[in-house]
């Protein structure tokens, strides 16, 4: 038995609509800024923020995902004007999976319903919903949670 064929290509057909980006074909100034000024404007930015710029374009996914702008999230995560302290990522882990891993919403860890709140324990990846948090008994254990 032959291996099946590869579909051919179709041409567009005048009947499929073509969308005008007249908005989107003005450049884009800021993929022409060298890199050590971006770098330098992205520091001063949260990294929730660098997680949704480097979900806009391939270009700043390739940017702010490769290992070497690490130093831009590290910048990132020291605010000194919050109290929320962000720890350092696990030494498997990259800066940007890190990010996502904190501030992206989740699953709870014993319901499994979809909750927005913040891992309850950053080392054990877990995360712990508002309405499983309040029925869980205080413990020694639990009491971080909380």
């Amino acid at each position: 038995m032959s291996p099946p064929r590869k579909k051919a290509k179709r041409e567009p057909t005048s009947a499929t609509p073509t969308i005008s980006h007249e908005q989107n074909d003005a450049p884009c100034h800021l993929l022409r800024l060298p890199l050590e000024l971006l770098a330098e404007m992205l520091s001063y930015t949260r990294p929730p923020d660098l997680l949704s710029l480097a979900r806009t374009s391939k270009y700043f996914c390739r940017t702010l995902c490769d290992p070497g702008s690490s130093i831009i999230w590290k910048r990132a995560r020291i605010d000194h004007n919050s109290s929320f302290l962000v720890p350092d990522p696990p030494p498997n882990m990259l800066e940007p999976a890190y990010a996502a891993m904190i501030f992206d919403p989740g699953k709870c860890g014993i319901c499994k319903k979809r909750t927005n709140r913040l891992h309850s324990s950053y080392a054990c990846r877990f995360r712990v919903c508002a309405a499983v948090r309040a029925s869980l008994p205080l413990t020694k254990y639990t009491e971080n949670l909380i």
